[in-house]
């Protein structure tokens, strides 16, 4: 009976142990953004959908090369677009909010919002958007797609591909002209043979 009473002492320990081992189920993110690039290349929508009990009150899309915004009805806006420098501190955004959370986006709502891109300047990638709650908490959304600007080698990629060019050129140039002078000799005149020259001048004695 003790060893029975004590197997089942261990029966809740056991289980609390399994419980810590399993992986935690995959909780529903608080809120979701989803769509991205348009098929025309030109403009940019998402649907920014509230799965938390607070409602959203802000967001923040960062951007390359945008020159519109358009956030729902009711909402505000600021944007900083390309008349506008930006640096990595302080990159190019497009910010909204609303003063009352009334006007947010209620949970399990959703809305829309739409930014247009410079087709040339623009390249379609994924980064962070900013989500402000009611409640005070601050969200990062990763993976959404957005307009991102030209990689560094888009950017400077045939610049540096000339100068490597050029860089070999001179390289090879400068080894030809290299093996000539040593071809020539010192002083550009072939070398001569001594036992040569003596016998010259014995002959002209």
């Amino acid at each position: 009976m003790r060893m029975v009473d004590c197997r089942l002492r261990l029966l809740p320990v056991l289980a609390g142990l399994l419980a810590l081992s399993a992986p935690a189920a995959a909780k529903e993110p608080s809120v979701t953004i989803t769509g991205g690039l348009q098929p025309d290349g030109s403009y940019y929508r998402w649907e920014i959908e509230n799965h938390s009990s607070s409602p959203v009150v802000s967001f923040e899309f960062p951007h390359y090369a945008a020159d519109m915004f358009q956030v729902p009805k009711g909402w505000k806006a600021k944007s900083k677009f390309k008349d506008t420098p930006g640096t990595e501190n302080d990159p190019w955004t497009c910010k909204a909010w609303v003063d009352s959370p009334q006007d947010g986006i209620p949970p399990g709502g959703k809305v829309s919002v739409t930014m247009r891109v410079v087709l040339l300047e623009s390249r379609k990638g994924r980064g962070v958007v900013k989500v402000g709650l009611a409640d005070g908490k601050m969200l990062e959304i990763a993976g959404v797609e957005l307009p991102c600007g030209p990689s560094f080698f888009e950017r400077f990629g045939l610049l540096i591909t000339l100068l490597i060019l050029i860089g070999l050129v001179a390289l090879i140039a400068a080894r030809r002209q290299h093996r000539g002078r040593a071809g020539l000799g010192v002083g550009g005149n072939r070398p001569v043979d001594s036992n040569l020259h003596q016998t010259s001048n014995s002959d002209r004695a």
